[in-house]
């Protein structure tokens, strides 16, 4: 299950992936599968362009023609948005889901999205695509070897040292000098918000990637559902404190057999150096790397609350009520069906394909409904970017590239008004129809696919697959209930604002700096996270004196103060950052 955790705690899988997986370091071979796409097989139904007025009978006045302010709307023509006279060929290495794999056997270069996308812009789209299981390792061995396609999906976070590295060392384009007269609409969009230009350049000013854009941000998308059947049987209200959740996930054991109550998913490879708890550390204080009041960048497991917030996470495995997992979606989905979970954390688009996991007398019992994080409302939300990590994939143009302005004016038709519409619906009568007010709504193909393929995954093949462009975000929730829909505004009401948020994934370190504390890093978060797990989940003991040895050792051994002090001066140049070209 999807499980969207704050950015804020994704500094440390942005620095210790590229000292892991630096490029030229493996030696298999790539396993990739080419899939060509024709531009000429299907063409795309999109609205109708506005129709010029008649021509006047007669030669208008003088004093009506200096009156006259408004021009006729231009008639784009077929080749309007072509990013080249000629039909050019674009390769693109692809980054695809591994769980979705199952429902497209023929790979997504099969689906018409391709051929529509290719014959506004006159491109030919060559993909090879590789699961995200795979792609570190594949990445990593065309980099050393210099046989990067066009364009890459996703490159600079397996990349040693993250985009800024690629750019220096050539493998990828620095799109600065390019994006404002080859990419206007996605330019405007992008710097229309100060902090969203930010985070999409490095701190001299370069850009290494084009990003997916969100029409409407929202600051959180996903988060806790509860079995409220199960609480009304009880006579329970909504848990809003820790106290309340152990004596609601202790009553969901007893009663109905919930025997691992909270289930939190923490994915493989996510090198997370505390656990963050959805929703369950709000009580307490942020778990990882946070924006103090003062404006520095502090770590959450050195810091007082810390210690009682694992100390109630300790509380609630002691008595089976709270199990992690790295296990993909399949053992979620296990422990739901058989009764096992009463509060799990997900996306409102997921609800329904739980309940169905059930047996029909429970499907029609259940009942799961959002929760808000416990606690108080804090200050820490995340920083609203327009840069979507969820509805698409940013793209890096190689060094090996003939033609990186075809590729960007490409892209940039899916920012504009009529490709923002296949971007986030696909094409007129398959992903999408007209309502009766002129709106685009998703079909039935997309939301309840006949084929059983969930809609997330529908969305993927016969939307934008992943790839730069507008995206609504609200656009699968035409098909929600009330309660889906109240979960936003639930979620976000635990959230006062986003003045003590930032987005340290964006930063960039110098070499000097990777150098300095990569191999501390990977140390430090290797220690916290057993420390940590020993807490929880073995019954370590936390006294003053673990607590001290721990804090100790995280000076001394570990560097944390050296670490917080390259990511502070890293947070300085990332708040000067500009754009000037």
């Amino acid at each position: 299950m999807k499980k969207n955790l704050l950015v804020s705690s994704l500094l440390v899988l942005a620095m210790l992936l590229g000292l892991l997986s630096g490029c030229g370091t493996q030696n298999t071979e790539p396993s990739v599968t080419d899939t060509t796409v024709s531009a000429t097989d299907a063409a795309v139904s999109m609205a109708e362009p506005s129709e010029a007025p008649e021509p006047a009978t007669s030669a208008p006045e003088e004093s009506m023609v200096e009156a006259s302010v408004e021009e006729a709307p231009e008639v784009l023509g077929p080749e309007a948005y072509y990013a080249s006279e000629e039909l050019t060929e674009i390769s693109l290495m692809f980054q695809f889901p591994a769980f979705f794999q199952g429902f497209f056997p023929e790979g997504w270069g099969g689906s018409d999205w391709w051929t529509a996308f290719g014959e506004k812009t006159n491109t030919h789209w060559n993909l090879q695509e590789v699961s995200n299981l795979a792609w570190q390792e594949n990445v990593n061995l065309l980099c050393a070897s210099g046989d990067l396609p066009d364009t890459v999906c996703n490159l600079g976070s397996v990349y040693n040292g993250g985009i800024a590295a690629a750019m220096r060392d050539e493998q990828v384009v620095d799109i600065s000098g390019l994006v404002e007269e080859y990419a206007p609409h996605y330019f405007e969009k992008l710097s229309a918000d100060e902090y969203t230009l930010k985070c999409a350049m490095t701190d001299d000013g370069k850009m290494g990637n084009m990003y997916p854009l969100l029409k409407e941000p929202f600051p959180v998308t996903s988060g806790l559902w509860i079995r409220q059947d199960w609480l009304d049987e009880l006579n329970m209200e909504i848990p809003t404190t820790p106290d309340e959740l152990f004596d609601t996930l202790v009553a969901f054991r007893d009663t109905f057999g919930a025997t691992t109550g909270f289930y939190q998913q923490i994915r493989a490879n996510t090198n997370q150096a505390a656990v963050e708890a959805e929703g369950i550390w709000n009580a307490f204080g942020r778990p990882n790397f946070y924006l103090d009041e003062e404006g520095t960048i502090q770590y959450g497991p050195m810091q007082d609350y810390f210690y009682d917030y694992i100390g109630f996470l300790q509380k609630l495995a002691k008595e089976g009520l709270f199990l992690t997992s790295d296990m993909t979606d399949q053992r979620s989905n296990e422990l739901f069906a058989t009764g096992s979970i009463g509060l799990e954390g997900d996306s409102p688009d997921n609800v329904e394909s739980y309940i169905i996991l059930l047996s029909e007398e429970e499907q029609q019992r259940c009942k799961l409904v959002p929760m808000a994080a416990l606690g108080a409302p804090t200050e820490f939300a995340p920083n609203t970017t327009y840069i979507s990590s969820d509805a698409g994939g940013m793209i890096s143009i190689s060094g090996n590239c003939q033609h990186p302005e075809v590729v960007l004016k490409a892209l940039d038709y899916l920012f504009t008004d009529e490709g923002f519409i296949l971007s986030s619906f696909g094409i007129e009568g398959e992903g999408f129809t007209y309502n009766d007010a002129g709106e685009p709504e998703l079909t039935e193909l997309v939301l309840n696919n006949p084929n059983g393929i969930p809609a997330r995954a529908a969305m993927g093949y016969f939307l934008n697959p992943g790839i730069p462009g507008l995206i609504d975000y609200t656009r699968s929730q035409v098909v929600w209930d009330d309660v889906q829909r109240s979960s936003i505004e639930i979620w976000n009401s635990a959230y006062t604002g986003d003045s003590m948020t930032v987005s340290v994934d964006s930063l960039t370190l110098t070499q000097e700096e990777q150098d300095e504390i990569m191999g501390s890093l990977s140390d430090m978060v290797t220690y916290a996270s057993e420390w940590i797990n020993g807490v929880i989940f073995s019954g370590n003991e936390l006294t003053d004196a673990s607590i001290a040895e721990f804090q100790q050792t995280m000076r001394d051994t570990m560097h944390v103060e050296e670490i917080l002090k390259v990511y502070n001066d890293a947070y300085e140049r990332f708040e000067h950052r500009s754009f000037a070209q």
